[in-house]
């Protein structure tokens, strides 16, 4: 049989893959993952909201740091006093010679004193001579301009000292005080301006709808029983709307007076104002209001107080005296602290944007 042929078989080599070496990955060389949103470097940090105690806080420790403010309401409330005095003296003193003249004829004859006769002959003496009126409006426009400067050159600093204080956390300084007093003074002058013609429109816009509502109940004829029903009826609610109004004009007018410290313009702090009063659930206005009854409730009790040490024997002149000093006190702690108030809520709100 004859044999096979052996067919030679061909080896097939397979190109060798190189391993390469496993080398330590730097944490540079991962490349980050794409399973989940990355944070992002320019992501601003969610400030964390502060509660109403803590904004109140803020706003004594800020009095606390600027007490020299304190001192210098105190002089611009002295000034101001001291100007209306000269005013009352210069202005009325032909009524006040003619009510010292009256006094003194009772002085000397008391057992002929007439309420009735002393009433008339004091307002002939007064008005046989009208000039001393027009001399007494001239001078209190003089005093409503000198207190309008006055005001609007310590708010202008007052403001300022306190927005300097939050955002380099520098004391006072006479210096600054001046350079904010004159860089701010035209800013506020023309904001306290608006403010006051907000203030007349207001009370002119309710004063007319008053003389409306009396023009119509006496358009219809009713007996008196009807007209004062229909008096305390329309009143009380024109009254508190009316009270609801004045107050929220005073939260806008601290919100609009806190963004001029600030350095924003006229125009813009207006704005801004308004909707610093209403956002956040009316946080401002009712963080506001709340400070300013609590602080009200607390110097009627301290004056409750006071008056009823006037019937204690012997300290009556010191109670009298100390109704005296906290009525002012109080008055010129308002004038820093609801600043001081507004400006913390303005902060907060710059700082949650």
């Amino acid at each position: 049989m004859p044999r096979p042929i052996k067919r030679g078989v061909r080896k097939v080599t397979r190109p060798r893959i190189k391993r390469r070496k496993k080398t330590l990955e730097t944490p540079e060389s991962v490349a980050p993952s794409q399973d989940g949103p990355q944070p992002s470097i320019a992501t601003p940090v969610p400030v964390p909201e502060r509660s109403l105690g803590d904004l109140y806080q803020k706003a004594f420790q800020a009095c606390m740091k600027m007490w020299p403010f304190f001192l210098i309401q105190s002089l611009v409330a002295l000034l101001n006093l001291a100007m209306l005095g000269v005013v009352l003296l210069v202005g009325c003193w032909p009524l006040i010679q003619a009510v010292a003249q009256a006094f003194g004829d009772i002085m000397q004859n008391p057992e002929s004193y007439d309420p009735e006769q002393f009433t008339n002959k004091l307002f002939s003496m007064a008005t046989s001579d009208t000039s001393w009126l027009g001399i007494f409006l001239g001078l209190l426009f003089f005093y409503c301009v000198w207190a309008l400067l006055l005001e609007s050159f310590a708010n202008a600093g007052i403001y300022g000292g306190y927005w300097r204080l939050k955002r380099e956390g520098t004391g006072f300084k006479l210096g600054e005080f001046l350079k904010d007093g004159l860089g701010l003074f035209l800013p506020f002058l023309g904001t306290q301006l608006l403010l006051f013609a907000m203030y007349v429109v207001l009370i002119a816009g309710f004063r007319m709808i008053g003389i409306g509502c009396g023009l119509f109940i006496h358009a219809l004829h009713l007996n008196t029983g009807l007209s004062m029903a229909l008096v305390v009826c329309l009143g009380i609610p024109i009254f508190l709307i009316y009270i609801g109004l004045a107050m929220g004009l005073l939260v806008y007018s601290f919100s609009v007076k806190a963004w001029v410290g600030s350095g924003k313009g006229i125009s813009l702090s207006l704005t801004r104002g308004w909707y610093s009063c209403w956002a956040e659930g009316w946080l401002f206005t009712k963080g506001f209001i709340l400070a300013l009854f609590g602080l009200a409730a607390c110097f009627l009790i301290v004056q409750l107080f006071l008056v009823l040490t006037l019937l204690v024997p012997l300290i009556g002149f010191l109670s009298l005296l100390g109704i005296l000093l906290t009525g002012a006190f109080f008055v010129i702690f308002l004038a820093l602290f609801l600043p001081a108030l507004s400006v913390a809520f303005v902060d907060e709100r710059e700082a949650q944007a």
